[in-house]
């Protein structure tokens, strides 16, 4: 739920420095209204029949293909629907009659959350007219706008984000290859237009070519085929296989380690959850041989042979975490402010990495640390 804890005028102004006035504005606008506003209304026009997302089941029966990943967790799929559309911002698919398919944006289970964020999010990023050209079914205007492909598989998240990439994204590549090797049909990958530069890094790391892949032009594409992978369910054998793929290529590179064994992440850049008393942490951590890192200034392979050599890592709850996947015998100490969240700890408990939470002092959507606890509580767990 939203409130006062997401919002601080600290956090704006770091917002419009790093963004512009109109797209943090636009931003902070969006969140209440995903979270608040639009919930009910998109409740009541799918009991009332004027929304009808297609729930996990039903795209598996409409499917004109279905190849699902052999020896892994929860069996993962990639279903082909035959001609469709995708919103390359957010990766929701809209079949050709013009039902968006919740799978392609969110887990079963929670079948209409994902839908009505990508949805919210349209207007707000794609403009109104493709928002109501979207509600309205209009699939004759989408047939007008898009841009045509082949067969396609939205590689995309409606979030911006490190983690909501490596560990809600790119598992679909490896269920979009079993489609591929059952059928030998060849899909290209359309990516969001303003994808980050650690998005081609991992592609490339994955050996991926650039001839796969799409950087969205458009705000609408249609594809002869789309291929619409399950969406991940943070397994270990998903891990697995980034970890061994990405880890195999990193240590053929040249890249080498530039730092200690014990590392600490740093959000000094951050828009929300920095620690105000960041140098007398830093300097607290120095005495147990931890060194700071801005991570979003180093490469990916860098960050990965980082994290799989260290010994042990602290930071504040934040996606800079997510290359805990690369960890091995590590110990994780995440420290968290007024907001807690469990991703990384469900991240380390799946791939078997000791896990311990810090809590300290909010400073709005800042943290500051109490140095004291932060040395009782490294003593006590490197120590065992």
């Amino acid at each position: 739920m939203w409130g006062t804890r997401d919002f601080s005028y600290r956090k704006l102004r770091r917002k419009i420095t790093q963004d512009g006035v109109l797209d943090a504005v636009n931003a902070t606008a969006e969140l209440p209204f995903r979270s608040l506003v639009a919930p009910p209304i998109f409740d009541y026009l799918i009991r009332h029949d004027h929304v009808r997302p297609i729930p996990r089941h039903e795209l598996l029966s409409l499917a004109t293909e279905v190849a699902r990943v052999e020896d892994s967790d929860e069996e993962p799929f990639a279903a082909a629907i035959g001609p469709g559309y995708v919103c390359p911002s957010t990766g929701l698919v809209i079949t050709g009659d013009g039902r968006p398919v919740s799978e392609s944006v969110g887990p079963a289970g929670d079948e209409h959350n994902g839908v009505i964020k990508s949805v919210v999010r349209l207007a707000f990023v794609d403009g109104i007219d493709l928002f109501r050209t979207v509600m309205t079914h209009d699939v004759e205007t989408l047939a007008d706008q898009a841009v045509r492909l082949d067969t396609i598989c939205p590689l995309s998240h409606r979030y911006i984000n490190y983690y909501h990439w490596l560990v809600e994204t790119v598992p679909r590549i490896r269920y979009a290859r079993a489609y591929e090797n059952r059928t030998d049909d060849e899909v290209t990958y359309l990516l969001r237009s303003d994808a980050p530069p650690y998005v081609d890094e991992t592609l490339n790391l994955l050996g991926i070519p650039e001839n796969k892949v799409e950087r969205a032009t458009g705000s609408i594409y249609r594809g002869s085929r789309v291929v619409v992978p399950a969406f991940p369910a943070r397994t270990a054998s998903d891990y697995r296989w980034i970890r061994n793929a990405i880890l195999e290529k990193v240590a053929a590179s040249d890249t080498v380690m530039t730092g200690g064994k014990n590392v600490y992440i740093s959000r000094a850049n951050a828009i929300e959850r920095r620690i105000v008393n960041e140098g007398a942490v830093i300097d607290s951590l120095s005495t147990f041989g931890f060194e700071p890192y801005l991570l979003e200034e180093r490469s990916v392979a860098e960050n990965v042979r980082l994290f799989h050599e260290a010994d042990a890592v602290i930071g504040v709850h934040g996606a800079g975490l997510t290359d805990l996947i690369y960890c091995d015998d590590a110990t994780v100490f995440e420290l968290f402010g007024a907001k807690v969240k469990g991703p990384y700890r469900r991240l380390a408990d799946t791939i078997g990495v000791q896990y311990q939470p810090i809590q300290c002092r909010p400073a709005s959507t800042d943290v500051f640390v109490d140095i004291d606890h932060l040395e009782r509580t490294l003593t006590n767990v490197l120590d065992r």
